[in-house]
Parts: C-alpha cells; structure tokens; sequence
C-alpha cells in the first residue's frame, strides 16, 4: 500500500461526503485495530494508557472524493487506515468494489488500474459466454442472487440483457457465480436477497441483522451472509429465517 492513500468517489457527480464507524463483527466485538488483539473489548487498561488516542463505538470519520490519508507520517491516519480499510463503504481495490453494493469510495490505485484495463476484455467474453450458455432456471437464479429482485418475471431476451450488462460492468460477478462447485454459495444468495426484500434482514451500522435493529447479526457483506447460511451451527436459526420468509411469501 502506498504511503499516501487517495479516495476517489464511484459516482463523483453525486456522491455526497459519507460518515463511517468502526464496524462490530459476528461476536459483537468491534473492531479497530487497535491493541495485540485489535479489538476495543479486549484492550487492556495498559493499552489504552499508552496509546494517544483510543478508537471506540462513538468514533466517526467523514470522508469524500479527493480526501488523502498519510500512512507515513500522521500517527492518526495510520491508527485508523486499520479499521477503515475493512469498512464496507471503503474499497480497498477499485474492481472489487463495483461488485459491492455498499462501496461508495474507492482507493486511487493508477497502477492497479491499468493492470485491470488489460484483462478486463477477456473477462467480459468469458462472462458473456458463460451466460449464453447457461439454462433459463440458471439465469434467474444468477440474477436474483446478484440483487435483481424481480429476475423471475423477466422475459428470456431482459433477463439475458440484463445478465449482459452486468457482465460488462463486474466480469467476475458472473464467472465466479457460474462455478458448479458455488452452487450452495448462489443458492444462499438468493435466500439473502428474499430475506432483504421482504424485510427480514435490515442493515443497521454496515451490519445486516435478523430480528430488527437489535436482532441477530450475521455478516456485513453479502457473501459472510452466504457463508452464515450455510454453516451447518445455524442451521436451527437458518429454519427460522426460511420459516418466516415462507410466512411472507404467502402461497405459491
């Protein structure tokens, strides 16, 4: 990482200067980097004498387009950069980020960037050629698991399109998704986006929980969601989840 990092903005035309938090994690331990063990409840009374300024629950960042951290000689950018580079809001790797439905920053990398203009037109053709080939049950699926709430009513030729452009913008969001051995992964990515549409799962301080504000939190990103729902522990919560969202669906 350079000594210097730069934000720049997705959408520099509307993007509005952000607010951001140090984010809890699965255990409700938030993270900031700070400490032997870099989290805020497990800081000894020692460490927090001895460092010059302690990140905790009420620290707030405002950061927007053109903003510059200096990782090499302001001892508070640093101590920061820890727990902001993990924030959904900031992308770390510009690409990446456009996969994101969250990030809304990204770190100017002009190096990275080239590299990336290089192999991104033999990406898209994989891509486009994956969902030509693919079935019409798969399309649909591979739509709503990336966020398209309303994939299955689309004609063959919309859905298709629409497959297409997101190929052009995000190449490996389709690529990875149409590996045979992320069929579990997708098929959680579509209970997410129900759970998300009928409003059993709400995102509260870059965290999605079940059961409301206070509810259960399992993951920041869609993919720890994915993950959650999969792990053989929750199963007896998951049940809950698809119980409720059958509730909700109502009859087929």
């Amino acid at each position: 990482m350079e000594d210097l990092i730069v934000l720049r903005a997705y959408d520099s035309k509307r993007q509005t200067p952000i607010k951001v938090s140090p984010l809890e994690d699965r255990s409700g331990r938030l993270f900031t980097g700070q400490g032997k063990h870099g989290y805020y409840e497990l800081l000894t009374e020692e460490e927090k004498k001895s460092l010059p300024f302690v990140i905790k629950h009420d620290t707030v960042l405002t950061f927007e387009a053109g903003d510059v951290l200096d990782l090499k000689n302001n001892p508070i950018d640093i101590a920061n950069w820890e727990w902001v580079k993990k924030h959904p809001y900031i992308a770390v790797d510009e690409e990446k980020g456009r996969a994101s439905k969250d990030a809304v920053l990204y770190v100017d990398n002009p190096e990275r960037a080239a590299e990336v203009h290089v192999s991104k037109d033999k990406k898209i053709t994989m891509a486009k050629a994956k969902i030509y080939g693919a079935s019409s049950t798969k399309k649909v699926q591979l739509a709503t698991a990336l966020g398209h709430p309303g994939a299955n009513s689309l004609s063959g030729n919309l859905l298709e399109d629409w497959l297409i452009t997101k190929a052009e913008q995000t190449p490996e969001s389709i690529t990875n998704l149409l590996d045979t051995k992320k069929a579990k992964h997708v098929e959680a990515l579509v209970i997410f986006e129900d759970l998300k549409r009928f409003d059993l799962l709400i995102k509260y301080a870059g965290t999605w929980r079940f059961g409301g504000r206070d509810g259960l939190s399992i993951g920041r990103e869609s993919d720890d969601v994915a993950e959650y729902l999969n792990e053989k522990k929750n199963e007896e919560q998951v049940y809950i989840m698809t119980e409720q969202l059958k509730e909700k669906k109502g009859p087929e």
